[in-house]
């Protein structure tokens, strides 16, 4: 329901950027094409907590093309010793352009969201060597700050580093059955990417096209 409620909000500013940038065009049709605003970046970006992610940002028409909604979603899968893991990460915010051309310095404020299962293997239930696993659900928001710099023309690179502020604990509790034994477990979190006890650390490089 939040990647849909992003990805309509996303859609929504497109729409609207468009659609101002259409009006703009026809009462500035004398500036010359290679001077106009690149409102729509679409690209990929790599590093941490996501991995890898498709990003897209809009350059809004208003308060002089300072202002960028933008989202990222990656969706990964990850063995680590007796644990695997597949999670979702979804990033949705705005950036805040220092310059009236829609790169250069910004800064960023956004929510995050990661939505993941944690497949515990190989768990002790203490009767006769008896063994099992369990599948449980793991879910994290935090709030997002971020600084970096974006380079302008049709191909763009982009980079940033920030934080995300979020209530983390360094463990879970459930209870598991396997072969009708039931019993409870305490387990620690196995180390995402970026992932800490206090919050989310975030850094990224990303590229794509803009027009």
């Amino acid at each position: 329901m939040k990647l849909k409620i992003a990805l309509s909000t996303f859609i929504l500013c497109t729409s609207f950027a468009l659609g101002q940038e259409n009006d703009i065009d026809a009462e500035n049709s004398i500036i010359p094409i290679e001077n106009k605003i690149k409102r729509i970046s679409l690209g990929v970006k790599f590093g941490i907590p996501s991995i890898a992610s498709g990003a897209g940002e809009i350059i809004l028409p208003i308060f002089k093309n300072h202002i960028a909604p933008y989202i990222d979603y990656s969706k990964i899968e990850l063995a680590l010793d007796d644990i695997d893991s597949n999670f979702s990460f979804l990033e949705y915010g705005v950036n805040f352009y220092t310059s009236e051309k829609g790169y250069g310095f910004f800064v960023g404020i956004g929510k995050s969201v990661l939505d993941s299962e944690l497949m515990f293997k190989n768990l002790d239930f203490g009767l006769n060597g008896a063994k099992g696993s369990a599948t449980i659900p793991f879910d994290l928001e935090t709030t997002n700050f971020r600084v970096g710099v974006k380079t302008g023309g049709t191909f763009y690179l982009k980079f940033d580093l920030g934080y995300g502020i979020g209530n983390i604990p360094d463990s879970i509790d459930f209870t598991a059955t396997s072969n009708g034994i039931s019993k409870s477990f305490s387990e620690e979190i196995p180390p995402l990417p970026g992932v800490g006890v206090n919050g989310i650390l975030l850094g990224s490089f990303g590229l794509g096209f803009s027009f």
